[in-house]
C-alpha cells in the first residue's frame, strides 16, 4: 500500500475504487457485499477498504444482460462514488499544459523509483555473485591444498615403499648370501 502512495501520491487513495468480481454469486445467495465483507474480510483487505473510505462496488462479470452492464458500469459506480462524495472531476481547475507537467512528473516519480528498484537489485544480484564466487575461491582453494596434502602424502607412500621394497630386496639378498654360506 506504502509503494502504491509513493508512486501515485498522497492522494492516490482518495480517487481509489475497489472492484468485487463475482457480484453474481452474491446475488445467488441473497448476501449483499457488505454482508460478505464483514463476514470473510481479511485485515489486509480491510485495511485497503478503509484507505479508501470504504469505496468498493460488486460486479457480475457473468451477466448476459446488456442493460445490466451498463447499469454496472455506470449508474453503480456513479452512485456509488457520489454517495461517498468523491470528487470526480478533480483536474477541473487544471490547464493542459499542469496536467502535461503532472503526467510528466508523475512519469519521472515512476522511472525513478523503477530505476532505484533496479539498482537495488541489480546491487543485491551483484553482491550474491561476489559472495558465492568468494565461497567457489575458498572452495577452489581448499580442494587445491586438499589435492597438494594427497599429493604430498602419496609422494610419501611411495618413497616408503621403494625404501620398503629396496629392503626386502636387502633382505633378501643377505638371506640367499648366508644361506650359500651355510652349506
Amino acid at each position: 500500500m506504502g509503494s502504491m502512495q509513493s508512486l501515485f501520491g498522497k492522494k492516490f487513495f482518495d480517487y481509489m475504487i475497489v472492484v468485487f468480481t463475482g457480484g453474481d454469486e452474491l446475488e445467488d445467495n441473497d448476501e449483499t457485499l457488505e454482508d460478505y465483507l464483514g463476514r470473510e474480510c481479511p485485515k489486509p483487505l480491510k485495511e485497503i477498504l478503509e484507505l479508501c473510505d470504504n469505496r468498493c462496488v460488486p460486479f457480475d462479470n457473468k451477466t448476459k444482460d446488456a442493460a445490466m452492464r451498463t447499469e454496472q458500469v455506470g449508474k453503480k459506480w456513479a452512485a456509488k462514488l457520489r454517495d461517498q462524495q468523491v470528487e470526480v472531476d478533480s483536474l477541473k481547475g487544471y490547464s493542459k499544459r499542469e496536467i502535461s507537467e503532472l503526467k510528466e512528473q508523475m512519469q519521472k516519480s515512476y522511472e525513478d523509483q523503477l530505476k532505484r528498484a533496479t539498482e537495488m537489485v541489480e546491487s543485491r544480484l551483484e553482491q550474491r555473485l561476489a559472495e558465492e564466487q568468494t565461497a567457489r575461491l575458498k572452495a577452489e582453494e581448499a580442494a587445491q591444498l586438499a589435492q597438494g596434502k594427497s599429493n604430498d602424502e602419496i609422494c610419501k607412500l611411495r618413497k616408503d615403499l621403494e625404501s620398503a621394497q629396496r629392503e626386502t630386496a636387502e633382505l633378501r639378498e643377505e638371506y640367499e648370501n648366508s644361506w650359500c654360506a651355510i652349506l
